[in-house]
């Protein structure tokens, strides 16, 4: 919002590292399960767009799903659709950890071995995921230098109020 205050990750440029890291680990068919429609989500789109331009990956028609924050059930729905047929994805980026980690949780319960059959990349870093025996790959999100910058931005408007401009 205008003269508003705003710390968050950069959603697309995390995007990019993603899509690259899965293509250096050799997939070449990644699909993308999206997060609510909003500025975050839009941002991450545009930077696995970006991505699989840059490396030569084709996106085939139905390898980015609407999805919803927080869904393991919706987001397991999709990736037993995206890994459908010989031509499904390899890797699949979930919308954040917690519904990658439900999802994976039922997949390995159902026989899916992972990374073997489908490899799964979730978003944010929570604690959790390093925890259990199957490990969770996942980008991690800088939320100690979010708050760090957060609450520095924060001091500075009740402390400089006449001076503070936001950012």
């Amino acid at each position: 919002y205008e003269g508003c205050n705003c710390v968050t990750n950069d959603n697309q440029a995390s995007m990019t590292q993603i899509v690259r890291y899965a293509w250096k680990l050799g997939h070449r068919r990644i699909a993308f399960i999206m997060g609510e429609q909003g500025a975050v989500t839009h941002e991450r789109l545009a930077g696995f767009y970006k991505a699989c331009a840059e490396l030569g990956i084709r996106v085939p028609e139905g390898f980015v799903r609407e999805g919803h924050f927080h869904e393991p059930g919706e987001c397991l729905r999709h990736i037993r659709e995206l890994m459908r047929g010989p031509d499904g994805a390899t890797c699949i980026i979930c919308p954040d950890d917690f519904s990658c980690l439900g999802a994976m949780w039922r997949l390995k319960e159902e026989g899916v071995a992972i990374p073997e059959q489908v490899s799964l990349i979730g978003y944010d870093g929570i604690r959790i995921g390093q925890m259990i025996p199957l490990r969770l790959t996942t980008y991690r999100q800088d939320t100690a230098k979010i708050a760090a910058e957060t609450f520095g931005l924060l001091a500075e408007m009740i402390e400089n109020p006449d001076t503070h401009s936001a950012r």
